[in-house]
C-alpha cells in the first residue's frame, strides 16, 4: 500500500524546489560578499550572517526531504510498473518536469507519463480519500 497522497509528494517537490532556491541565493550572497571592499565590513558581517542562517536553514530542510524521500520511495514501491516507479522518483525526488520525463524515458507526452502515473498510483491507494481530487 502506498503510504502518501499525491499532495504530500508534491509537497516534497515543492519543498525540493524552495531548497535549491536557498542554495542558490546562498552562493550569490557568497559571491557578493567575496567582490566587496574592506570598507565595507559591517555589510560583510550582515552577509555572513544571513549565509549563516541560510546554511542553518538549508540543513534542516534537507533533513527533512531526506525523511519525506525515504516515505516517497516506499509509497512508490508499492507500483509494479517499475518505468511508472522511476518516472516517478525522477520527478518527485530528482525534481525533473512530467514532460523532461516523457522525453528522456521515451514514453509521449507530459499528459501520457502523468495518466500513467496516477492510474497504477491510484490503484494501490483503493479505500482511501486523500487522493480521489488527483
Amino acid at each position: 500500500m502506498c503510504l502518501l497522497t499525491v499532495k504530500d509528494m508534491e509537497k516534497h517537490l515543492k519543498n525540493l524546489h524552495e531548497l535549491n532556491e536557498m542554495h542558490q541565493t546562498k552562493n550569490a550572497l557568497l559571491e557578493y560578499r567575496r567582490g566587496l571592499a574592506d570598507d565595507k565590513k559591517t555589510l560583510i558581517s550582515e552577509i555572513t550572517t544571513d549565509i549563516a542562517t541560510l546554511e542553518d536553514k538549508i540543513l534542516e530542510e534537507s533533513q527533512k526531504l531526506k525523511i519525506t524521500e525515504k516515505s516517497i520511495q516506499e509509497s512508490l514501491s508499492a507500483i509494479p510498473d517499475k518505468v511508472i516507479v522511476t518516472a516517478a522518483r525522477l520527478h518527485y525526488i530528482s525534481g525533473l518536469t512530467w514532460g523532461e520525463i516523457a522525453y528522456e524515458l521515451h514514453l509521449g507526452s507530459e499528459k501520457n507519463i502523468k495518466e500513467r502515473f496516477y492510474q497504477h498510483y491510484k490503484k494501490c491507494r483503493i479505500g482511501t480519500k486523500e487522493d480521489e481530487n488527483v
